[in-house]
């Protein structure tokens, strides 16, 4: 009977844990393929800048957004707010005869009306660089976007460094329900899932449990 019940107790272990694991991999899933490929509650801010170089010319292509962001519990109580994840990229390409084109450097001032923000900086050694940052924020919140790039260029064998200054102005788009409250409910989902699996699996093992033999009560014969 032990063997049975202990057989039983990891049948319904290894089901919670498959459970577990498909859950988790279906969240990686929805939130890589929804939200970052195809951009779920992502509209970002996009503008062009292009220094004409003679023999050819360096073009800065530069995207500022929000999307959705995963927060800790602790700091969803905390905010007051929506809290978004705020990108921006930086998109260098050339044209003409140039024959090495890299950024250095990239920097975004954000300013919030007459609120700074912080500022922000990125490396690169490439052609495309990014900066994440997180912030609590409200539907239709206005950001302005100040900063310099810098980038090498290399022309015919001479190489110099150039600089793009850019501005952008960005209003916090609201989201639909899809978009704000998509995720975190197939999370909860997912959870009630799991607690209703595991009270069942604890109603199956207590109706599953032998009653315990009837007390045996010892009779006196007696002559008659």
């Amino acid at each position: 009977m032990d063997t049975s019940r202990k057989n039983s107790s990891l049948k319904y272990f290894i089901i919670l844990l498959v459970l577990l694991i498909s859950f988790g991999l279906i969240d990686v899933f929805l939130w890589d393929i929804y939200y970052w490929r195809k951009g779920l509650g992502f509209y970002p801010e996009v503008k062009t800048y292009e220094n004409d170089l003679g023999l050819g010319n360096a073009t800065l292509k530069i995207s500022f957004g929000s999307r959705p962001s995963i927060v800790l519990i602790e700091e969803f109580i905390h905010y007051e707010y929506d809290v978004r994840l705020f990108t921006c990229r930086f998109e260098l390409n050339s044209s003409g005869d140039i024959n090495l084109i890299r950024i250095i450097n990239a920097t975004a001032h954000l300013y919030h009306g007459i609120k700074y923000m912080g500022t922000f900086i990125c490396e690169s050694e490439g052609l495309v660089c990014s900066i994440s940052t997180i912030f609590p924020v409200a539907p239709h919140y206005i950001f302005d976007v100040r900063g310099t790039v810098r980038a090498e260029i290399n022309v015919q064998g001479n190489s110099q460094i150039t600089s793009f200054l850019y501005s952008l102005s960005y209003e916090v788009p609201e989201l639909s329900l899809i978009e704000a409250y998509g995720f975190p409910l197939i999370i909860f989902g997912q959870v009630i899932v799991i607690i209703v699996l595991i009270a069942v699996i604890f109603s199956i093992r207590r109706s599953s449990k032998p009653s315990p033999p009837p007390p045996y009560t010892l009779r006196l014969k007696t002559d008659t």
